[in-house]
């Protein structure tokens, strides 16, 4: 008890230095932060380098604008007595020079613009890198999906004209190969999105482009399945 209160003391003391370009303002027994547009922190979680020593904490904000602590926070998140996000007690940190979190999660700073989510990740306050991965994956699936069921479609017309054989199917999944990697590319793109707004490790990127890789696979795997038994069929 005496550490938590020396250390509530210490934030205390550096409660009015500038950080991240912004300051903190103490309003009777309370907290805001202003941020360097003029505006305060309301309604969200912010990184903040209170002393600047490279390393930033998450606090979150509530509707007017203060700090909360010692509380469970509206998205169900954990903040003790100085405001810090903690997990199983542990506060999260994140090294604001070189935009490397050390939290086992990762910031919440996302603006909603992403559409995204991989397996795998694990929730954050606010929106998640997680869910933001899911949707891009998932996209690309459904964009997988989608190729595969028009040129299934436009090879069994051909089918009924031509008489096929396994050059010809083989020809017709390289050709979805060569569509699909360019939805590969724009999921690359939309990871790499999701690593820079979420600061996320390297090893984060391998993980999702893998399971990109593997929608894509699993859609050629899909569209050679139907293609032989559509061809057996027209043969009978």
């Amino acid at each position: 008890m005496k550490k938590l209160v020396a250390i509530s003391a210490v934030l205390c003391l550096l409660m009015s230095m500038v950080s991240f370009g912004g300051s903190w303002e103490q309003v009777g027994s309370g907290y805001r932060y202003k941020k360097d547009d003029g505006t305060y922190a309301t309604n969200s979680w912010e990184w903040i380098d209170t002393n600047n020593d490279g390393v930033a904490q998450c606090f979150y904000f509530n509707e007017a604008s203060f700090m909360v602590s010692n509380a469970t926070t509206p998205d169900g998140n954990q903040v003790n007595a100085n405001g810090e996000w903690v997990v199983n007690g542990v506060v999260q940190t994140k090294q604001v020079g070189t935009q490397q979190s050390s939290a086992i999660y990762a910031p919440a700073q996302n603006d909603g613009n992403f559409g995204i989510t991989a397996s795998g990740d694990i929730n954050v306050p606010g929106n998640t890198s997680s869910e933001s991965a899911k949707k891009a994956l998932n996209s690309l699936k459904a964009k997988c999906n989608n190729l595969v069921t028009k040129m299934l479609s436009d090879a069994k017309k051909d089918m009924k004209l031509n008489s096929w054989d396994s050059y010809d199917i083989t020809a017709k999944l390289d050709e979805y190969s060569e569509a699909a990697d360019l939805y590969l590319d724009e999921y690359e793109n939309q990871v790499d999105l999701i690593m820079i707004e979420y600061s996320l490790p390297r090893t984060r990127k391998d993980n999702m482009m893998r399971d990109g890789r593997g929608a894509i696979a699993e859609g050629r795997a899909n569209l050679s399945s139907k293609l032989r038994q559509a061809n057996a069929k027209l043969k009978d």
